[in-house]
């Protein structure tokens, strides 16, 4: 889990700086509500979504002067096979589950990948360090 959810970022970002530094480019950092809020049953996965938060953050200080933006998403539950197809531990507690719960539906990719194309944009040029919740109110509360 931390080797692709987040070691796999770090070399990503570090292979791709080079050239963004030159480019002027956008790091895009896919974090997760699970990130930015903790969750019951999602240890290994919350840690890797917090650090790529953190990630996010600590290169867009170093680079910002540069000309480098690194923003994150930090999206919640996602209409895909994946979360269809999610199971919990014998014995859980459904108050915890509760509290993964959005205030709405689930977003479909098409939301999410409308927020990446935003944060790439030249229209977010003032957007650098941060990291946007859409997540339908999950961490609202």
């Amino acid at each position: 889990m931390l080797a692709v959810n987040l070691s796999g970022v770090f070399w990503l970002s570090q292979a791709a700086i080079p050239h963004l530094l030159e480019t002027r480019g956008v790091i895009v950092n896919m974090a997760s509500a699970a990130g930015v809020k903790g969750q019951a049953y999602t240890l290994p996965y919350s840690v890797a979504k917090a650090g790529v938060i953190s990630l996010t953050r600590c290169l867009a200080i170093e680079y910002g002067k540069r000309g480098l933006r690194v923003v994150a998403l930090a999206p919640g539950g996602v209409k895909t096979a994946l979360t269809a197809s999610v199971k919990f531990p014998e014995g859980f507690d459904p108050a915890l589950i509760q509290k993964l719960m959005p205030l709405m539906e689930l977003a479909t990719p098409d939301e999410i990948a409308a927020a990446v194309a935003y944060l790439a944009s030249s229209e977010a040029r003032y957007v650098n360090g941060a990291v946007l919740s859409i997540d339908g109110g999950q961490t609202a509360g």
